[in-house]
C-alpha cells in the first residue's frame, strides 16, 4: 500500500496510527484523534483493520463522535483523510505543548534515507 506522496506503509504502521488515536482519544485530544484515525483509514484503502486494534480504534471513534459532536468529527475526518505521514509526524509534534503540565513541543527527528 501506498501512502500519499508515494511513501509505503505497512500494517504495522497502520496499527501504531491507531494506537496512538487511542491514546489521543482517551487524553481527550478527540479532534487530533479523529484526524489521525482518518489517516490511517485513508492509507488501509478500505481494507481491514487488524484485529488487535478494531476494538481500539472502534471506541476511539465513538468517543470523537461523542465529544465532537456530527459536524465538528465530519470536519476533523475530512482533514484527517488528507493527511500524509509527514503531516501526521507534524500533528503528534504538536501532541507534548497541549498536554496539561508540558509547554514544549518535541521536535521531530530526521532520517537520512
Amino acid at each position: 500500500m501506498s501512502a500519499p506522496g508515494g511513501t509505503s506503509h505497512t500494517d504495522s504502521t497502520d496499527s501504531a496510527d491507531q494506537r496512538l488515536a487511542g491514546l489521543l482519544s482517551d487524553l481527550g485530544d478527540h479532534p487530533r484523534a479523529a484526524r489521525l484515525l482518518a489517516a490511517a483509514e485513508q492509507w488501509r484503502e478500505g481494507g481491514p483493520r487488524l484485529d488487535p486494534e478494531r476494538a481500539r480504534a472502534e471506541s476511539a471513534y465513538a468517543a470523537a463522535r461523542a465529544a465532537l459532536g456530527p459536524a465538528r468529527y465530519a470536519v476533523e475526518q475530512t482533514e484527517g483523510a488528507a493527511l500524509t505521514p509527514a503531516d501526521v509526524l507534524d500533528e503528534l509534534g504538536e501532541v507534548p505543548g497541549t498536554l496539561p503540565g508540558t509547554s514544549r513541543p518535541v521536535s521531530r527527528p530526521t532520517t537520512s534515507r
